[in-house]
């Protein structure tokens, strides 16, 4: 059997994310992760391992990714076909999902980041974002999804369609929340207002459209007559590297004398009545009791106007979001992460007599945040 990380393309063609994979030493646990989990995937249309070694990385990550989570959940996937992604049942339901990832400009892979240096942003620019920015990219992305009519094909017709989104457009873009889907499929944003007791409180507030670059989108993507097909969207920013390394670490720690600690941090969901942000979490992998599933972090919003809308069941390890007469709201597992980066500590130990002197090493190969 061939397997995942044997190289098969030319040296030229090989993406500068999947020579991080084979090169860095704290890419291991993913490495062994992918090999073990890719023994299980079926390469429906041949193409897998050449396009996941060169410019469709992260497309075909995701799309591992989402075959993980979907075996893991107990669905069973229809092999005999290729379009759309994943023809799944399971739990007495029968639907479809086609994967999409936003890509950066000329598929060209983003260099990783010199933390010490880098510019994290103004809130307002964050609120620009969310707002207009990835909307309208989640729009057009959205859009040529929709104008091949999946629900036209037999294993499709009749039954649920859902699409997963994941962003790799830029630096940073997984560190984005299901804020701006909410935005762009529902048609409104939240703004802080005094409650008559005088606490602060987020107000939904409705919104036309987004713009970006002078290209202005319709919001409220569910609200369209031609939208009727798509039952939800799933949201994913965790379907990375990071992910598999953390399931390898948690697994067999002491595989990996070369990371003294993986570190898990990040924001979740914070249940308070009052809370008005997130809140920040830690986790030691393989250290602490902390636990992950595969679909940890992972949000279904739900069109309320679908012909075959998606039964909750499908995913009940998700957050789900409908929109009802008092607005939007979601149901969220009791831990949701809604973002996270890996900070993997070297042992200075181990590495001492493998590596050139400190002077000559490329520090980020010792202190990385995993994409």
């Amino acid at each position: 059997m061939r397997k995942l990380l044997d190289v098969v393309v030319p040296e030229a063609a090989l993406y500068a994310n999947f020579r991080h994979l084979l090169a860095a030493p704290t890419c291991a646990p993913a490495r062994d992760a992918l090999e073990d989990l890719f023994r299980d995937f079926v390469d429906v249309d041949g193409t897998f391992i050449r396009e996941f070694q060169s410019q469709n990385f992260d497309t075909r990550l995701f799309e591992l990714f989402l075959d993980c989570v979907f075996r893991f959940e107990g669905l069973t996937r229809d092999t005999r076909f290729s379009s759309p992604d994943f023809v799944l049942s399971g739990r007495g339901l029968e639907f479809s999902v086609e994967a999409v990832t936003l890509n950066p400009t000329g598929m060209v892979a983003i260099a990783p980041a010199n933390l010490a240096t880098v510019d994290f942003g103004t809130p307002e620019a964050d609120i620009e974002q969310r707002v207009n920015l990835l909307p309208v990219q989640i729009h057009d992305s959205l859009a040529k999804k929709m104008a091949k009519h999946y629900w036209d094909l037999p294993q499709v017709s009749g039954r649920p369609f859902v699409i997963a989104i994941q962003n790799f457009s830029e630096r940073f873009s997984l560190a984005h929340t299901d804020a701006a889907l909410m935005h762009l499929l529902y048609g409104v944003t939240w703004a802080l207002a005094r409650a008559d007791g005088g606490t602060l409180q987020a107000v939904e507030v409705p919104v036309a459209s987004h713009v970006r670059n002078g290209h202005s989108v319709e919001s409220n993507f569910f609200g369209r007559a031609e939208s009727q097909q798509l039952s939800a969207v799933i949201f994913c920013n965790t379907g990375t590297l990071s992910k598999f390394s953390r399931f390898a670490y948690r697994w067999d720690r002491a595989r990996y004398p070369g990371i003294a600690h993986m570190i898990r941090h990040g924001a979740c969901v914070d249940h308070r009545e009052s809370a008005l942000v997130p809140q920040p979490f830690v986790q030691y992998v393989g250290e602490d009791s902390s636990v992950e599933s595969w679909c940890e972090g992972m949000t279904v919003l739900h069109n309320p106007n679908a012909t075959h809308p998606l039964d909750v069941r499908a995913f009940p390890g998700m957050r789900h979001v409908v929109r009802t007469n008092d607005g939007v709201k979601a149901t969220t597992p009791d831990f949701h992460p809604l973002w996270s980066h890996n900070l993997n500590v070297t042992s200075q130990r181990y590495w001492r007599d493998r590596l050139p002197a400190p002077s000559d090493v490329d520090l980020e190969r010792l202190l990385r945040y995993s994409r």
